[in-house]
């Protein structure tokens, strides 16, 4: 009997110290503070961000290329070239076949692979640097990815997409223009044409696509941390249209700098962004501003969505085989 009142009190404090782990783990933060054991390398990324830049533009260049002609091409009422994006799709399908519409894709495709390895790497590195620096996942850490993503990648977006923009943009009366015909048409002072208009449509952009498909990927997540690939593509989807939409105004102003319909040569590049603005707000209204929206939206959205999940799918496959030879090599 003395035995067993000697241990009763240790039995209690065990099952007091159980039931304070247990409440412990019940009560510990759960998805946001999941962090991957195993990252995969710098290497794996950039060749992940490359095939998932180039899977992407493959499958939505068509109405990227309606979207920048009907950027383009303003004007009221009847001296309006196209009334919409189907408008502006058939009609150039019907003039010139399907091919017409991949038109100047030669930049995209030699530019899209270096520039979404950009993107996708440094908002992935950024991103994962903060999660175990601060030990938890967090959107805010995703939105910080994107700042340090849009402004690496500037210096392949501008030459890349002026050059698709001429290409798109040149009169169908006048012989297509080769990628590298624009380029030395252009010049390197040429290539950097429109950069602030470009770089005050990108931070934005990746602050709030980053930042937003962390939040959805978080949310969506499993007990574990991982989000369903279901999942990866409709916070691709949701985060790229939002971004785009919001993006919209300042991808108008770059688009008709770009394309040499702004009419305002010369220019410092902050007197080019205001003079361009003003002219829109005075033709058009604020509406001008916004003109090919749906476009843009039916072309980031999807562009992001299946990247992302491209990236997403290579990336898990690239971590499984990591894991599975850090155990063949404690075994």
């Amino acid at each position: 009997g003395s035995l067993h009142k000697q241990h009763c009190p240790l039995a209690r404090e065990d099952t007091m110290a159980d039931d304070q782990v247990s409440s412990e783990a019940t009560t510990a933060p759960s998805v946001p503070a999941v962090i991957p054991e195993h990252t995969t390398s710098l290497t794996s990324k950039i060749i992940s961000g490359s095939v998932a830049g180039v899977v992407g533009i493959l499958s939505i260049y068509p109405i990227d290329f309606a979207k920048t002609r009907l950027q383009a091409s303003m004007g009221k009422g009847s001296s309006r070239q196209y009334n919409g994006l189907f408008d502006c799709f058939v009609q150039n399908v019907r003039r010139h076949g399907i091919r017409y519409m991949y038109r100047g894709i030669q930049s995209n495709l030699a530019g899209i692979a270096p520039e979404k390895a950009i993107k996708l790497t440094v908002a992935d590195v950024v991103r994962e640097r903060l999660d175990v620096w601060r030990g938890h996942r967090s959107a805010l850490h995703g939105a910080l990815g994107g700042v340090a993503a849009g402004t690496c990648q500037l210096i392949v977006t501008n030459p890349m997409e002026i050059v698709k923009i001429r290409m798109q943009t040149v009169s169908s009366a006048v012989a297509k223009p080769s990628a590298l015909h624009v380029v030395r048409e252009l010049g390197i002072r040429g290539l950097f044409r429109g950069t602030s208009a470009t770089f005050f449509r990108d931070i934005p952009f990746n602050i709030v696509f980053f930042g937003l498909n962390d939040y959805l990927k978080i949310k969506l997540a499993d007990e574990n941390g991982v989000t369903p690939f279901p999942s990866v593509l409709g916070a691709g989807l949701a985060s790229g249209g939002f971004a785009a939409w919001l993006s919209t105004p300042m991808d108008v102003i770059k688009t008709r700098i770009q394309a040499g319909k702004a009419e305002i040569e010369g220019q410092s590049m902050s007197q080019e962004i205001k003079a361009c603005a003003s002219k829109i707000m005075s033709e058009y209204g604020p509406a001008g501003f916004f003109r090919g929206a749906i476009p843009r939206i039916l072309t980031i959205a999807p562009l992001f969505g299946i990247a992302l999940l491209t990236y997403e799918v290579q990336q898990r496959v690239a971590q499984n085989a990591q894991i599975r030879r850090v155990e063949n090599e404690d075994n």
